[in-house]
């Protein structure tokens, strides 16, 4: 749906307060949708947790082959995630995704995301490319 490049703003898991990250960031905003009409899927974010046995989480990496951390917050969250879902047929959901801030020469951004996380096989690929990108005044 959407990547920005700025401050990405945080809820506090305990007083549920927001305030923005210390550190320029981007941010991929992501829609799934459910197509079928008699299935409900199980959605897990793939902002991934904090310990994982196996990959649960989208990776990022540029046309110059950087690759780009995912950042968590903890027990805190940015605002627009969703930990886990449940998505009825013909409705969507949209999740906030975040990583390093890309260097500013590169093209586009690779996205790598595991269909395991709403109950698919294989690896969902996507490219934005740097016009799509908008950055925020810091």
């Amino acid at each position: 749906m959407s990547a920005k490049v700025g401050k990405v703003m945080i809820k506090d898991s305990f007083g549920g307060d927001t305030s923005p990250s210390k550190d320029v960031l981007v941010t991929i905003t992501v829609e799934v949708t459910n197509l079928s009409q008699t299935k409900k899927l199980d959605y897990r974010s793939w902002a991934g947790g904090d310990f994982v046995l196996e990959r649960d989480f989208g990776t990022l990496a540029d046309n110059f082959g950087n690759s780009y951390k995912r950042i968590t917050f903890g027990m805190d969250k940015p605002v627009g995630r969703v930990t886990r879902d449940s998505i009825y047929p013909a409705k969507s959901i949209t999740d906030v995704l975040v990583f390093e801030s890309p260097i500013e020469k590169s093209e586009y951004l690779r996205m790598e995301l595991p269909a395991k996380n709403f109950d698919g096989t294989g690896m969902i690929r996507f490219q934005i490319p740097q016009t799509m990108i908008t950055r925020q005044p810091n």
